[in-house]
């Protein structure tokens, strides 16, 4: 299974491994959209930079309209050209997932993007952050306190979340 990040929790890893040791991270384990690889900050540039055996542990993919790729109607019909750019990182992942990514499973926080996300892709395709940070503690990826870290600011940049699920919490040891 490879995670399609969102720019949120894109950016929180970033955030959290900047410095820290990727070498037994897997190349292409995870993917972003290249709208959210463009508008990148310095670590989320420094996360796209990272290698692993020579290939980016963060693989980046585009839809180009006009290419006649397959997901690029998906995404005309999620993005018609008199939208804004607002929300257009989500509708390519989308798009991409729906016709390329199989294995690949769409991670936000957004409430928006993860109903528009489940019902193009379906049960089983949309996850929330946490779902990434459990999965790369148990790859051993993730060291306590980075997995600790990043749970702590997924948690305080969703504002629907009353407490941290027990899930979490019980890996956490705080449940």
């Amino acid at each position: 299974m490879r995670w399609i990040l969102d720019d949120g929790p894109f950016g929180h890893l970033a955030k959290v491994v900047e410095n820290e040791e990727t070498s037994r991270w897997q190349a292409g384990a995870l993917l972003v959209a290249g709208t959210t690889a463009a508008l990148s900050t310095p670590p989320s540039q420094a996360l796209l930079d990272l290698r692993s055996g020579g290939r980016p542990i963060v693989e980046t993919f585009e839809i180009r309209i006009g290419s006649d790729d397959p997901p690029e109607q998906v995404l005309i019909e999620l993005h018609p050209a008199t939208t804004s750019t607002s929300d257009l990182a989500e509708h390519e992942s989308i798009a991409w997932a729906q016709v390329h990514g199989i294995d690949a499973v769409f991670v936000c926080a957004d409430r928006r993007a993860a109903l528009t996300a489940l019902a193009e892709l379906g049960g089983g395709r949309v996850a929330h952050p946490f779902d990434v940070w459990l999965d790369l503690k148990e790859r051993g990826w993730l060291v306590p306190r980075l997995f600790e870290r990043l749970c702590q600011l997924t948690r305080n940049h969703d504002q629907g979340l009353p407490r941290m699920p027990k899930r979490v919490s019980d890996v956490l040891g705080t449940g």
